[in-house]
């Protein structure tokens, strides 16, 4: 009834109709089970005019088994859904049912010319492990699947862990296409068992930790040194992101520099000029470094990286210790003839982003000492 309320408020609308979302996520599967859903699905598809709306379906926390895959298969196929979230069920679709449900998301075209937005499928109720990351490879080109895993569980990309022995997931089980980053290498593989995909990505933060530091001090010394005015570096780290530098954090950090503040009473001024200079950290950039210290493995940058937060955070320290002692100013600015230092700068900022990856505890020297959070 809800559905066909929706239709009928489309069919007034003088612009296409949005997607129809259906929330029937329930309170711990009190409602919702395998034979509502059939009957649910049936009665959609029996409605072509109301499943061609269907965009997102949500059921978490329901009563739904792989006795469900069927029907919502069916639906993938008669729908131009878009988001299938089917975490958190009780028993809850196997890696099978959800295998099944990626089988007919491919059969239905997603992700090709025809059906270009892969399908979202939401099963974060399901353990990352090598087979799973196999199949989300065999199915990648069709399917974006969400597994269980660290803080904000990786949207499309399942931890890669496991408890399984098998060799790397280098191969989809199809030996078909697998998921790809910018240049079309795969972008995920089985690393270890339980604790490895963690332990990966504690370290690529703290890479991160280093990252954020060498744009912040490369923006220091393009204003202070180079003279730059806020939109003239937002249009040099523009072009230092379409680059080697290229990156989400390059990319954002040249936006930042070109954004306005429109808070209210703020006069529309630059938002960078508002901001304190003072953050904190989650714990990954730390835990990096004390590994490594651990491990006997040098990581200078993200060490360096990490103390810079902890010195900003000391914002009254630092106001107070200014007044005794003012802080140095540069004498110049770079002269015209030197018009290669933002050339120089960007190499700079390449070699040390290169070093700060170097500087990282590596699998083979931490192999022995990741834990096992499976069995905590």
């Amino acid at each position: 009834a809800l559905a066909a309320a929706a239709l009928a408020a489309a069919a007034n609308a003088a612009a296409a109709p949005p997607p129809l979302t259906l929330n029937l996520s329930g309170p711990g599967g009190a409602v919702w089970g395998d034979g509502e859903m059939a009957a649910l699905v049936r009665r959609l598809v029996g409605r072509p005019a109301i499943a061609a709306l269907l965009g997102e379906l949500w059921v978490h926390h329901t009563s739904l088994s792989d006795e469900a895959a069927s029907p919502l298969s069916e639906l993938i196929r008669a729908s131009p859904l878009r988001e299938l979230h089917v975490s958190d069920c009780n028993p809850g679709l196997s890696l099978d049912g959800v295998e099944a449900l990626a089988a007919a998301a491919e059969e239905a075209g997603c992700g090709s010319s025809s059906r270009p937005r892969r399908l979202y499928i939401n099963a974060r109720h399901l353990p990352p492990s090598a087979e799973a990351v196999a199949m989300q490879r065999s199915f990648a080109a069709s399917v974006t699947l969400r597994l269980g895993g660290g803080r904000g569980g990786g949207k499309g990309s399942p931890s890669p862990q496991g408890r399984g022995k098998g060799s790397p997931a280098s191969q989809g089980r199809k030996g078909g296409g697998s998921g790809g980053g910018r240049v079309g290498v795969p972008c995920v593989c089985y690393i270890g068992p339980g604790g490895s995909g963690h332990y990966v990505k504690m370290v690529h933060n703290g890479i991160e930790y280093g990252d954020m530091q060498l744009i912040a001090e490369g923006a220091t010394f393009a204003r202070a040194v180079g003279g730059l005015a806020p939109p003239q570096l937002s249009d040099l780290l523009r072009s230092y992101a379409e680059g080697p530098l290229g990156g989400y954090l390059m990319e954002i950090s040249s936006l930042l520099y070109s954004k306005r503040d429109d808070a209210p009473g703020k006069g529309a001024g630059l938002l960078v000029d508002a901001i304190l200079d003072s953050c904190g950290s989650k714990g990954t950039g730390k835990w990096t470094v004390q590994q490594a210290a651990e491990l006997g493995v040098p990581c200078a940058t993200m060490a360096a990286a990490l103390e810079a937060r902890f010195l900003s955070s000391l914002k009254e320290q630092r106001v107070a210790a200014e007044a005794i002692t003012p802080a140095p100013r540069p004498s110049a600015k770079v002269a015209e003839p030197l018009a290669g230092w933002a050339e120089a700068l960007e190499d700079a900022l390449l070699a040390a982003r290169l070093c700060s990856c170097v500087q990282t505890p590596r699998a083979d020297s931490a192999r022995g000492h990741v834990p096992d959070v499976s069995r905590t």
